[in-house]
Formats: structure tokens, sequence, C-alpha cells
């Protein structure tokens, strides 16, 4: 008997081995089942907070371009109120405008004998009116900033008689204060005689707004040669504050007025239709920064002749 138990003590013995070992696997296959679940739910929250940040940042842009969208509207809707507003002014500017000009004509009729003064009264009168009219075609036109819609009638130019029309048209004041410097021998270019006058009534009525009462502007046109294109350099400097480097390119905007000259009337309108201009003549147009007070520079380059659209000379 004691032999036989002596037998089975070793089976006993195997028996537990066996359950320690299968014991010990199963806390190693939980562990692991618990890491892969840990794993997995971690995975989840990550993928979670991702996808919540995606929303959140598409939610925003959408926020954005609706706002952008409004701005835009409202942008578009002040515009046309503008254009609506300057359109109607200048259709009942035209009736009283029109007045003016027949009672000139007829008071040159009537006065056979007129002074030298009175001559230069009806001359300033005259060129008051083809300013006005000059200015209400502009703004009639389908639209007046959109400088690509206007007729283009090219023709051999001469600068300088453009400055003296345009001199002539802004009045005796303006002749005594502008200098004219032209470099003999300039020769004469392809552009729109109307459209150049705009743009230097624009640029003149600039400098003696924005330049002390009384003070001297400087009008120069020269030769210039530019990317291998033979032109002229149109140049008006006047005796102001001069312009700031922050407004150097912001000036041409339309509807941008700096804060020194916010008390000076006017839209914000001229030097833009002026660059659009000058771009239409595929010249360029400029403001030189200088140190305050030494006055301000703005400077258009025009090559002599147009290049035909997209091509080359």
């Amino acid at each position: 008997m004691l032999a036989g138990l002596g037998l089975a003590t070793p089976c006993l013995a195997g028996e537990g081995a066996a359950g320690g070992v299968l014991a010990e696997g199963l806390i190693v296959g939980v562990g692991l089942f618990l890491l892969l679940l840990l794993a997995t739910v971690l995975v989840l929250c990550v993928f979670r907070d991702r996808r919540q940040a995606v929303e959140l940042k598409r939610a925003a842009a959408e926020r954005r371009v609706r706002e952008a969208e409004a701005a835009s509207d409202r942008d578009r809707r002040a515009f046309e109120d503008q254009r609506h507003l300057l359109s109607m002014m200048a259709h009942e500017f035209r009736t009283p405008l029109a007045i003016i000009d027949a009672s000139l004509q007829s008071l040159r009729l009537l006065d056979e004998e007129a002074t030298p003064e009175r001559v230069n009264r009806f001359g300033r009168i005259a060129r008051a009116v083809e300013r006005m009219n000059s200015l209400l075609e502009l703004v009639q036109t389908r639209d007046r900033l959109d400088v690509a819609v206007w007729t283009q009638d090219l023709a051999p130019c001469d600068l300088a008689d453009v400055t003296a029309d345009a001199l002539d048209i802004v009045g005796t004041h303006a002749e005594q204060r502008v200098i004219v410097q032209s470099a003999d021998g300039a020769p004469p270019l392809e552009a729109d005689h109307r459209m150049l006058r705009y743009a230097l009534l624009n640029l003149i009525d600039n400098a003696l707004k924005y330049s002390p009462r009384g003070s001297r502007v400087d009008v120069s046109i020269k030769p210039l040669q530019w990317d291998n294109r033979a032109g002229l350099l149109w140049t008006i400097l006047d005796q102001g504050r001069g312009i700031a480097a922050a407004d150097q390119e912001r000036i041409f905007e339309r509807y941008y007025r700096s804060d020194e000259t916010s008390e000076t009337a006017g839209l914000g309108l001229g030097l833009y239709i002026v660059r659009q201009i000058i771009l239409r003549h595929q010249g360029w147009v400029r403001a030189v920064v200088g140190e305050p007070g030494n006055g301000g520079c703005l400077e258009c380059w025009l090559p002599l002749a147009q290049r035909p659209e997209g091509g080359q000379e």
C-alpha cells in the first residue's frame, strides 16, 4: 500500500505543474487582451479627436467663406449704389452745363467788343465746361473704372502738346504755378490724346491740391529707354508733404485716401484711373518716396509705339 502511494505522488506533482503553466498562460493571455483593448481604445480616442479637429477646421473655413461672401456682397452693393448715384448726378449735370455753354456762346456773340479781361473770363468758363464734360463722359462709360472698355483712338501724340492742353483746361492759376520742361527733340508717341490728357489733369490737380497755395509744380518730359523699348518719362513734382513709403502703392488703389489727405475733397479714384490709362498704353506709373516735406513725385513711362496685344515688337 505504501508502495502504491509512493507511485501516485509523482503523478499529482505533474498535474500541479501543468496547472501552473496553464494559469500562467491564462494570465499572459488576459494581459495581452487588455493591452490590445487599451491600444484599441487609445486609437479610437485619437481618431475621434482628429475627426473633431478636422470638423472644427472645416466649420471655421466655411464660416470664413460665408463672411467673405457677405463682405464681398456688401462691397458689390455699395459699389453699385455709388455707380448709380454718380450716373444719376452725371445725367442731372448735363442740362445745367449745356445751359452754361449756350449762355457763354450767346455772351460771346453779343459782346462784339469784349475787353481782354472779359475774353479771359469767357475762356475760363469754357475750359471749366470742357473739363466737366470730360469728367461726365468718363462717369457715363459702362464701367468708368474699367479702362479696358474705353474706346482707344491711337495716333501720333506730342506729350508737350498734351501737357499744354491739360494746363489750358485747368486754368490760369495752374499755368502760373506749373513749370513744364520738355527735352529738345522729344519724339511723338503712339497714344490716345484724350486719355493722356485726362491722366495728366488728375496728376496736376493732385499736385496743386496737396501742395501749399502758390507753390511750384514741375512737369518734365524726357526720353527714357525701358525694357529695351524707347519711350518718354513724364514726371510731376510738387512741393507738398511727399508720399510715405506705406502709401507708395496704396495711393493707386480705388477709393484709397491717406489720413494726411482725408480733409481734402476727393473720391480716391483719380490715381487709380491714371494707372489704368498708363497700363492701357503699355506703360507704368509709380510714386517716388522721398524725405517728408520734400514734395510728392509721380513718374509715368510711356512707350513710343504700342505692341499688338500678345505680340512682340
